[in-house]
């Protein structure tokens, strides 16, 4: 199986605040992703991280991953830099964009929202938050060819591939041609 999800921000304490999340402090945040994310994906299982994924120091961050299951694939975020220098996280596969067609669905996974996107893509991504007037702002910008993964609007837990791709079938006939 595979599994998709976004903007977890690891150690960043305001995001707590910011986002409205329902956590007291930031390992009470990441004891609830990890037991969240551990009990949908299995070791077998392949896990695609659309950014953000950590405000924590290198090796912080990687001994957090290494206790998720499966094979990691990270579509790199804003946050996913320390100074102009891609940060060195433990990743199976990194990409700043990733392409999949699959079940006649076009899909472009990126972190930010991609603007005049064609028809009949859709994009996968992630980085407007849920919280405050950020939530506002980012149901505004959603459309019907824009799924955002972040895991703020999915309870906290990653989205099984399938349900994405059935989410992209039931959209395109409400799309214009």
């Amino acid at each position: 199986k595979v599994w998709v999800w976004s903007d977890l921000h690891f150690g960043h304490k305001n995001i707590i605040e910011f986002s409205e999340r329902p956590y007291a402090n930031v390992q009470e945040m990441h004891d609830h992703l990890l037991a969240n994310f551990n009990d949908y994906v299995q070791p077998d299982d392949i896990s695609i991280w659309v950014g953000d994924v950590s405000f924590m120091n290198d090796e912080l961050t990687n001994a957090l991953l290494d206790q998720f299951n499966g094979y990691k694939i990270l579509i790199i975020g804003n946050h996913d830099f320390n100074r102009k220098k891609l940060r060195k996280l433990d990743f199976d596969e990194i990409h700043l964009i990733m392409n999949v067609d699959i079940d006649e669905v076009s899909m472009v996974f990126t972190h930010y929202p991609m603007q005049n996107l064609i028809e009949p893509w859709f994009n996968i991504h992630g980085h407007l938050h849920a919280g405050g007037t950020a939530g506002i702002s980012a149901k505004k910008q959603m459309d019907l060819q824009h799924i955002n993964v972040n895991c703020e609007f999915h309870s906290y837990k990653p989205l099984n591939f399938s349900e994405i791709v059935d989410m992209c079938k039931m959209r395109r006939p409400s799309m214009s041609v």
